[in-house]
């Protein structure tokens, strides 16, 4: 018998290729069950997103979850002071200011100043979840109380206006350095917000606007408001202006060193009185 002469190099056996080819069967088996199974996933999560939608209410809970996901605050509010809303505009300054011009007057008083007596503000409220935000408490937050504002002041009677937006009413010589902000609904006496069982909602896509109104006898202020809320059984608190930002301001008449009257000699003129040498002539309050 003879036998088959070896040779370096060259496979004697035929099992090699054989099991080359199941292993390359087993690692394609492999990959298309890895393939079917993130196929599966895919598609299950696309139906339950498609069985969701189409439940009542549900588009609603996936539009707060992704909310939720990337931090937005339920509730955002922006805030400015904006005199035109009490329709006269009052300022006054510590520092004693010369022009000749009512735009350079009032913008160097504005600049180190505050609204003087009565302070009006706007506030703008809009949600970020798909249901209703009910406001359940406004609240004007004093940071401090010093001395009424006694440089310069800066007067522009009341010309007559009107909104259809909720108007509230801070009171900040009522005690305290929190004060409930109130409303004043159909001519009667203002209330507390809320107090009454009347409670504004915001809606998404549709912003509720209020005009707030501050008002002092006694100190230079600086305020805040505090507005809580309510979300699917969830209380939150938004601040206006938040807290990285200057707070609203509102000083006290008082006498002061000068006196800038915009219409006092007439319409669209400005006048200057040194309230020092002609104390008679300066004012000390919105009738006087």
């Amino acid at each position: 018998m003879s036998r088959r002469k070896h040779v370096a190099g060259r496979k004697t056996s035929t099992r090699e290729p054989a099991r080359r080819q199941a292993d390359e069967n087993r690692w394609w088996r492999r990959l298309s069950t890895v393939g079917g199974r993130a196929k599966v996933a895919v598609v299950g999560t696309v139906g339950l997103v498609a069985t969701l939608a189409a439940i009542p209410g549900a588009y609603g809970w996936l539009h707060d979850q992704a909310r939720d996901l990337v931090g937005e605050d339920p509730l955002v509010a922006e805030g400015r002071a904006n005199p035109a809303v009490i329709t006269a505009v009052y300022w006054a300054t510590d520092d004693i200011v010369t022009g000749s011009t009512t735009r350079d007057v009032l913008e160097a008083i504005k600049s180190g100043g505050a609204q003087m007596g009565t302070s009006g503000h706007t506030v703008a409220l809009n949600s970020n979840r798909a249901g209703r935000i009910d406001v359940v408490r406004i609240t004007a937050v004093v940071e401090r109380r010093e001395r009424p504002l006694a440089g310069t002041a800066f007067l522009a009677d009341p010309q007559g206006g009107d909104s259809d937006a909720l108007l509230v009413r801070v009171p900040l010589d009522a005690g305290g350095d929190e004060i409930p902000a109130r409303v004043q609904r159909g001519g009667g006496q203002p209330r507390p917000y809320g107090a009454d069982g009347r409670i504004r909602y915001v809606e998404q896509g549709k912003a509720e606007h209020m005009i707030v109104q501050a008002s002092t006898e006694t100190c230079h202020c600086t305020w805040r408001l505090r507005i809580d809320y309510t979300y699917r059984g969830q209380h939150g608190t938004v601040t206006v202006p938040p807290r990285d930002r200057p707070a609203f301001e509102t000083t006290a008449w008082g006498r002061h060193a000068v006196q800038y009257d915009a219409w006092g000699a007439g319409v669209g003129q400005l006048t200057r009185t040194d309230c020092a040498r002609h104390p008679g002539e300066c004012r000390t309050s919105p009738d006087r």
